[in-house]
């Protein structure tokens, strides 16, 4: 199959790394297009180790993922065997749906406030 995607020059206007440009409260990183011209919301994980290490998320970009679960725009690019030396690594794309379906989510951490 041909996996290069054709893209009218307006429509790359269009791809806004929005992690870059309004910080970490829209649930992901990128906007991007789908081949169709529809949107793609894509939120990069990388670790260093393998394709079963395990990655973090924030409660904001779970609950995104959870209420885009079925609408098959949201996807997780998730990169392992991360080298920071070459910058290069594997990837693999985790839809919203595979998401909740195939992973666990194990709370780590907690925001603690002091109480008034």
């Amino acid at each position: 199959t041909n996996n290069v995607f054709q893209f009218a020059p307006n429509d790359l206007e269009r791809v806004i790394h929005l992690s870059e440009e309004q910080g970490d409260g829209a649930g992901f990183d990128i906007m991007s297009l789908n081949q169709d011209g529809t949107d793609r919301y894509i939120e990069v994980k990388t670790t260093q180790g393998g394709v079963d290490t395990p990655f973090y998320m924030t409660e904001n970009e779970r609950a995104y993922f959870e209420l885009n679960r079925y609408e098959n725009s949201s996807f997780i690019y998730r990169v392992f065997n991360f080298d920071v030396n070459t910058r290069m690594g594997n990837i693999i794309v985790i839809s919203a749906e595979e998401l909740f379906s195939r992973y666990s989510f194990d709370p780590v951490s907690y925001k603690v406030s002091r109480m008034y």
